[in-house]
């Protein structure tokens, strides 16, 4: 009887532990995100936003409460190599000319600050950042952080694909304040 007794002691023990274990993961899930800085570190010339390398520690923005910076990297080329759904997306100030490639983006943040926008366009002077891939916004109404557009010798966003949103996008500043309209949502034909 007392084997018997200790068995279903260990088991009411193991079985409050993991429950115990499960509601700590629970809570700290939000401070665990995925939030990642491509560095293009992935060599051999893999591109691919999956690969862990390409991102500083390894931490890949895959769920749609995960931030994506473009940072400064040599390979400043992003394949987005199966559709990817994710907060925000931030292009720091000075990063080089980016190219984004390959399936559907799809930007999350209903944020309406320069702090919360779904798309960051920081760039830098005559820098560009462009979406060959389809890019969907799905807040009501969503925001995109254009204010680099603003300063003298501006950058570029160029959509070549596709550009959906579930309601509307607006900017920040509003458009009629930033002098080079036209190099934003310009399409290049091929």
């Amino acid at each position: 009887m007392n084997i018997s007794i200790q068995f279903i002691a260990r088991r009411r023990s193991s079985c409050l532990a993991l429950v115990t274990a499960g509601a700590v993961a629970a809570s700290l899930a939000p401070l665990l995100a995925a939030d990642g800085t491509w560095n293009g570190g992935g060599g051999s010339g893999d591109q691919n936003w999956t690969t862990t390398s390409n991102w500083v520690g390894g931490s890949v923005p895959s769920a749609t409460t995960d931030n994506a910076t473009l940072g400064t990297a040599t390979n400043r080329t992003v394949n987005v190599d199966s559709a990817q759904s994710i907060n925000w997306l931030a292009w720091n100030a000075n990063a080089g000319n980016y190219i984004v490639n390959g399936s559907q983006l799809t930007l999350n943040s209903a944020g309406s600050t320069s702090s919360t926008a779904a798309l960051r366009a920081g760039g830098g002077s005559g820098q560009s950042l462009t979406f060959n891939n389809a890019v969907n916004f799905t807040a009501a109404t969503a925001f995109m952080d254009l204010n680099f557009l603003g300063t003298s010798g501006a950058g570029s966003l160029i959509f070549n694909g596709a550009v959906t949103s579930s309601g509307s996008v607006n900017t920040l500043p509003a458009l009629s304040a930033i002098p080079p309209v036209a190099s934003i949502f310009r399409r290049r034909r091929v």
